[in-house]
């Protein structure tokens, strides 16, 4: 399973990993997470403006952590570790839930085309050879 593959890159600071990282996993469980022009290296007012984006959409999903954006900026680690940790859970929660209604549709469909596709049950015609004597 991938992940949010910008943590690895060293030259980008801790708050952009944080805050990349949490919009990554909102994305994957298809929340709508508007990044504006995110950027490395953004000023710290459009950092606050994206952290704001970033809680208000952590509790339209009913996250149950509570964290404000100042506790992003200042990379209060205790809540931060605790909001990952819900949000990978949910994230797999959800994935297994696609998974699951994406083989529910497969099934139904494959059902469909059997129903369609089968043959009658009746007794295959038989077929005179050219060459059989009447009898």
């Amino acid at each position: 399973m991938a992940g949010y593959m910008r943590v690895r890159i060293q030259s980008i600071c801790l708050l952009d990993k944080v805050m990349g990282g949490l919009a990554w996993c909102l994305q994957q469980c298809q929340m709508e997470v508007y990044l504006g022009g995110f950027e490395e290296d953004m000023n710290i007012g459009d950092k606050i403006r994206l952290s704001q984006t970033l809680v208000a959409v952590l509790h339209q999903v009913d996250c149950p952590v509570n964290i404000q954006p100042h506790q992003i900026q200042g990379l209060d680690l205790d809540v931060i570790i605790e909001l990952f940790t819900w949000l990978l859970q949910h994230q797999m929660a959800f994935r297994n839930k696609v998974r699951l209604r994406n083989m529910l549709m497969v099934d139904t469909k494959r059902k469909r085309m059997m129903e369609h596709d089968s043959p009658p049950l009746e007794s295959p015609p038989q077929h005179k050879r050219l060459f059989d004597t009447p009898q």
